[in-house]
């Protein structure tokens, strides 16, 4: 599950050519070689049988990418943060690792060489759902994870009986604005703020804006997340995620293709 059902699969992908992919690197990927050479490599595991040659442009998809296995509350709650706008969006990205053995235990590893002047955003830890310490027992009991953090909010809002969709970021946050409303003009709603099924805390009161709260919460100063760019040094064993254009090779056969590249130019 979470970093798992990110990188296993990779559908959004083309197979190209040997030629092709060393062209595309010559002409786009500079960066991405010489982190290559300064052992500073980004991977990513799939799980089906590919061509050892891959692109893929993950804002081209006809479809964004969703949360596995659970809802899509946080992601679209992210994209759509003043927070994180400088971020890559989750939904428009692959999920990648700076850990070799990580995209092993997952599927087959490929080496991912974004375009030049790509973005990068590091998780402050080995798996994203795992990097928010602003949901542990200082801000929210119950919750360890982004995955216990979607679920408590959909029980929160059953429970006061408004309900809740994660098909777009415009019903979360007019759900959001319903309950603000609610919780204004029923005190007896508090309890919520320390009951097992409530994404709250007295903070909330300070604002009465859950919007603002969560995204407090989910923020990445906060919770010390990193915005790099290709070639920057990359932490070991996090994972990372960009938007931009790249080319996967197999980990297999990248020291030889390397190898081609720096012959060319």
């Amino acid at each position: 599950m979470r970093l798992k059902k990110f990188i296993l699969l990779e559908k959004r992908s083309k197979q190209i050519t040997q030629k092709e992919a060393i062209k595309l690197i010559n002409s786009k990927c500079s960066d991405s070689v010489d982190a290559y050479f300064d052992d500073n490599i980004i991977y990513r595991g799939i799980k089906e049988v590919q061509k050892p040659f891959l692109f893929v442009d993950p804002k081209d998809s006809k479809e964004l990418r969703k949360s596995a296995n659970t809802t899509n509350y946080y992601t679209l709650i992210n994209d759509n943060s003043p927070a994180w706008k400088k971020y890559p969006k989750r939904s428009q990205s692959i999920i990648c690792t700076t850990n070799k053995q990580t995209s092993l235990d997952y599927g087959q590893p490929y080496v991912v060489l974004p375009f030049d002047g790509a973005k990068i955003g590091v998780c402050p830890k080995k798996d994203y759902w795992f990097s928010f310490k602003k949901l542990n027992n200082k801000y929210i009991s119950n919750i360890w994870d982004l995955s216990d953090f979607n679920y408590i909010l959909e029980k929160m809002f059953e429970k006061v009986g408004i309900p809740i969709d994660d098909k777009s970021f415009n019903s979360i946050k007019k759900a959001f604005k319903e309950f603000d409303k609610k919780y204004k003009q029923d005190p007896d709603l508090e309890y919520l703020l320390s009951h097992n099924t409530s994404v709250l805390n007295k903070d909330y009161l300070k604002t009465n804006d859950l919007m603002k709260y969560v995204q407090k919460i989910l923020d990445p100063n906060e919770n010390e997340f990193e915005l790099k760019k290709i070639g920057d040094h990359l932490p070991e064993n996090r994972e990372v995620w960009t938007d931009s254009k790249s080319i996967l090779i197999h980990a297999s056969i990248i020291d030889d293709i390397m190898m081609d590249v720096i012959n060319e130019i």
